[in-house]
């Protein structure tokens, strides 16, 4: 399931995306009020991803869940790969 949210994510703006996950571990009222302030540019992906809210209640009234922390991580380490392959290509290119 998180790899296939993350590749929903994969355009969506990695600065916001960053700037929810930092506030996270600031409280459920600020990271919702964060989340609710995302342009549609994030919100969309976030939604097409399976989050439409940044915080749930677990199963009989339990403690309150995020996957938000997660599902950026993993997008994070897709985008790594990325990176790391056009680095990759441009030292090719240059030794040439």
């Amino acid at each position: 399931m998180l790899m296939k949210g993350a590749e929903k994510l994969k355009h969506a703006s990695r600065s916001q995306l960053r700037y929810l996950v930092d506030q996270l571990p600031r409280g459920r009222a600020l990271s919702e009020l964060a989340f609710a302030e995302l342009p549609q540019e994030a919100k969309g992906p976030l939604a097409e991803a399976g989050v439409t809210t940044p915080w749930r209640r677990a199963a009989n009234n339990g403690p309150w869940l995020t996957s938000l922390l997660d599902l950026v991580e993993v997008t994070e380490i897709a985008r790594l790969g990325r990176k790391s392959e056009r680095a990759d290509s441009t030292q090719e290119v240059a030794h040439v």
